[in-house]
């Protein structure tokens, strides 16, 4: 798990998981509703971050 002091590898993970955020971040604005509860999951489960950082990241979109 990825923890605030650890440092971020650009792989794979980082670019399935922009890809994915980009298109909830498109569908989501055009249809009026946040996508908090898919960028949650996609960057604890897909990325790695913790539970922490994933929530913080989820709500600055």
């Amino acid at each position: 798990m990825l923890g605030c002091d650890q440092d971020m590898k650009f792989g794979w993970k980082i670019v399935v998981g922009g890809i994915i955020g980009f298109v909830v971040a498109a569908f989501g604005s055009v249809g009026g509703v946040g996508g908090g509860g898919i960028f949650f999951p996609m960057l604890t489960l897909l990325i790695g971050f913790d539970e922490k950082s994933s929530t913080a990241i989820s709500k600055c979109k």
